[in-house]
């Protein structure tokens, strides 16, 4: 293995730094949404903790529709911009563009919310979910905006504002969301707190970016903002297939289940769903350096693509063969012996974590080349499978058939992005190698 890594020059400065910052986020992020969930769970107990899983997995899901795919369609837009001028244009088209979805969205949401909270009372199992809906606008707003900030600052490879962004937020996630349940002693104050950080974050994001923004006049903007909007649509799909995966099968289970059983379910498939991290934390140092590809690099891209495909499966069943031998100890151990059903639910949806570990690495390649069209081809195809098990498999075997319905419909989608992103190195191939 240390031969292999030694051929890679990976060890050069830029790399070392980029993957350092890169690391310190999502280290950040992890730290900060664990400890505030191990916290919720001992002190608001499995009802309340349950009801706060079931009303996040709704928002989040609402949140991915808001972010209409505008943040991964402005990562691939600015990586392409070569001059100063361009960047600054982009990025004014690009915040122009988050606003006014963003906003739209929150007016829509906010106006709907008391149909929501209507319908949600129906389940009178849930105590607060009709205080939480008043909030879900202006969480999914800010939202889209802690987003919208990081994905520029992966697109720009500016690594430390990647950092500090991820800092302010689950750190502010952390410490208000931590004190303002402690006061009101209930999961309101989760909301609260989410919304506190959320604002200081967004304010944190334009502050870092303002430097980019030059005084002349956008002349591009216009045209831009059309462009980002309409490589935007098929991400969308993406986004909506993704957060379908990871939050529907907790929402199902929510709306035919009782709390103690989706918080049970939630807690195994938070450790999943966050365990793809670590692989993202490799992919976003690698892959934007695969934008563009000519002529004169592409040897040099292939064997790094290769290799460092091969380093993130390697990287991908390392960490799910060491949860899997732990998780017994650790669940317990951190949430209490009241969740220890958590534990076989983990380990059964370790297998879903291998496959997005694995296909998030070449879905990420295809993004950067603009094959948007065809990863939203293949969530529409998962999805329509998710939803179908969803309804036949939670319904009648509850958080089981919850974690099988995540795993069967996601191999669809982990075979066609790993071929399709092979076949698109290897036509970078054959075409410059034929000049």
């Amino acid at each position: 293995m240390i031969g292999l890594l030694s051929k890679w020059e990976i060890f050069s400065k830029k790399f070392l730094a980029n993957i350092s910052w890169t690391v310190l986020a999502k280290a950040t992020a992890m730290l900060g949404f664990f400890a505030l969930d191990i916290c919720m769970a001992r002190i608001l107990g499995k009802d309340s903790y349950g009801e706060w899983s079931f009303y996040y997995s709704a928002i989040l899901m609402m949140a991915h529709v808001c972010w209409f795919g505008i943040d991964a369609s402005v990562k691939v837009f600015v990586s392409k911009q070569e001059t100063e001028q361009e960047l600054s244009d982009c990025l004014k088209a690009s915040i122009r563009l988050r606003l006014i979805v963003s906003s739209l969205f929150l007016v829509g949401l906010t106006a709907a919310s008391g149909l929501l909270t209507d319908y949600m009372e129906y389940f009178g199992k849930y105590e607060n979910l009709h205080i939480l809906m008043y909030g879900a606008g202006v969480l999914v707003f800010l939202s889209s905006f802690a987003e919208f900030y990081k994905a520029l600052s992966i697109g720009m490879q500016e690594y430390r504002n990647l950092f500090l962004v991820t800092l302010t937020e689950y750190g502010g996630y952390f410490v208000f969301s931590l004190a303002a349940v402690l006061f009101l002693k209930n999961n309101t104050g989760l909301l609260a707190g989410y919304i506190i950080a959320g604002i200081l974050t967004a304010l944190l994001g334009q502050a870092l970016i303002r430097k980019h923004l030059l005084q002349d006049q956008a002349e591009r903007a216009g045209v831009l903002q059309k462009e980002i909007l309409l490589y935007a649509m098929p991400l969308l799909v993406t986004s909506m297939g993704e957060i379908l995966l990871q939050e529907s099968d907790t929402f199902f289970l929510g709306l035919f289940s009782i709390p103690a059983q989706v918080s049970v379910y939630a807690i195994g498939k938070k450790l999943c769903s966050k365990l793809y991290h670590i692989n993202y934390t490799l992919c976003i140092t690698v892959l934007p350096q695969m934008s563009t590809i000519s002529k004169e690099n592409y040897r040099e891209k292939l064997d790094r693509f290769r290799k460092f495909g091969i380093l993130n499966i390697l990287l991908t069943l390392c960490v799910a063969v060491g949860l899997l031998v732990m998780s017994g100890f650790f669940i317990p151990f951190l949430y209490g012996e009241e969740y220890h059903d958590a534990v076989f639910l983990f380990r059964l949806l370790l297998i879903y974590y291998v496959q997005r570990g694995i296909s998030y690495y070449f879905a990420l390649f295809l993004e950067f080349q603009k094959q948007a069209v065809f990863e939203s081809i293949c969530y529409f195809i998962t999805i329509t499978a998710n939803v179908i098990l969803e309804i036949c498999l939670v319904s009648r075997l509850g958080a089981l058939g919850a974690a099988l319905a995540a795993i069967l419909s996601y191999l669809p989608y982990t075979i066609l992005v790993t071929v399709k992103a092979v076949r698109v190195m290897r036509q970078y191939k054959s075409v410059y190698a034929a000049d």
